[in-house]
């Protein structure tokens, strides 16, 4: 079983930066580790915070990182160590724990002290702590990305003012499991999203979509009209506009079924679009004439009137009535 065995770094939790981002599981871990001395074993921990283990992993990564608590067997560094027995824990989006030797060895020989400085200006911090740089480094030694990989990240991220150590290794690790290694390969995963983001702003404009974000499922839309079908945002307008005039709303279901066909059926630019939609109709319009004529050819049989209050006869009635009350005696039988 996992024991975990920290120290609190006297950095109080709620000065650091990630306090206002730290999530009610984030705080329910930080206060039973605390009132237990930060030291507990793993089914403690879970028990008394009521959640999953792996998210008490996440949790204790996040406090780390904050460098609010420190594993306590390396307190003549800092003790930013989470202890783990997950033996060759090698899992993508994972990071493998290394000693403070070791650290300092990748530091050297990767040269990443002016890139610690670098990064640190960035966030506006005079240095990095220990545990963010534990973290960066192993973005080195673990997962081999380049100082400038890492500093092209970095300052991807702080131009769009979200920078923070955690961000940047999290950004790292995911973009390196899904193959983007290499300095060639992040600028060009950048572009897609600078591209897929910009978009996203022109699609919502078209659509007339301005108080709200799309939904996921509104996204998988806009990402194949734009790189599975490659229409611009002038011929998503026109379907938008045909949209409009036959359901009276924004559906992009129905926006979706034009752009399909036009993409189906070969059409390139505005006025193939313009034209085909127009053709389809014209179509459309004379399947329902069609209609109409065979309807108002048939000729139903007619249905016989039913009877009318007016026509009752009322002796006829009472007449019938006694008829089946007092049937005719049976041949031979006398009053």
């Amino acid at each position: 079983m996992t024991r975990y065995n920290f120290i609190f770094t006297g950095i109080k939790v709620s000065e650091t930066a990630e306090f206002a981002d730290a999530s009610l599981n984030e705080l329910r871990v930080i206060q039973v580790l605390y009132d237990l001395g930060g030291s507990a074993d793993e089914d403690t921990l879970i028990s008394r915070s009521g959640i999953s283990k792996a998210r008490l992993v996440s949790c204790l990564t996040f406090w780390q990182e904050a460098g609010v608590i420190a594993p306590s067997e390396e307190r003549s560094l800092y003790g930013n160590k989470v202890i783990e027995e997950f033996p060759d824990r090698i899992i993508p989006g994972e990071q493998i724990e290394e000693s403070a030797i070791e650290i300092a060895q990748t530091i050297r020989s990767h040269k990443l002290a002016s890139l610690f400085d670098e990064i640190a200006a960035m966030i506006g911090k005079v240095m990095l702590t220990p545990m963010e740089m534990k973290n960066i480094a192993a973005l080195s030694s673990q997962y081999k990305l380049s100082e400038e990989y890492i500093a092209t990240l970095a300052a991807h991220l702080h131009g769009k003012d979200r920078l923070t150590v955690r961000n940047l290794t999290s950004k790292a690790k995911k973009l390196s499991d899904g193959g983007v290694c290499t300095v060639e390969d992040l600028e060009r995963a950048i572009s897609d999203e600078e591209k897929r983001r910009t978009d996203l702003i022109e699609y919502r404009r078209a659509l007339g979509v301005h108080d709200r974000q799309f939904s996921p499922k509104e996204c998988e839309y806009v990402d194949k009209w734009s790189n599975t079908y490659s229409f611009g945002v002038e011929i998503v307008t026109l379907a938008y506009g045909f949209c409009t005039v036959k359901t009276g709303h924004r559906r992009f279901d129905y926006i979706d079924k034009l752009l399909t066909d036009w993409w189906e059926t070969g059409c390139k630019t505005l006025d193939e679009c313009q034209k085909r939609y127009e053709a389809v109709e014209i179509i459309r319009e004379n399947e329902a004439k069609e209609k109409k004529k065979t309807q108002a050819s048939y000729s139903p049989k007619p249905k016989k009137d039913a009877p009318r209050y007016g026509d009752f006869d009322p002796e006829e009635a009472f007449r019938l009535a006694v008829a089946r009350s007092y049937p005719a005696e049976k041949s031979g039988e006398n009053n």
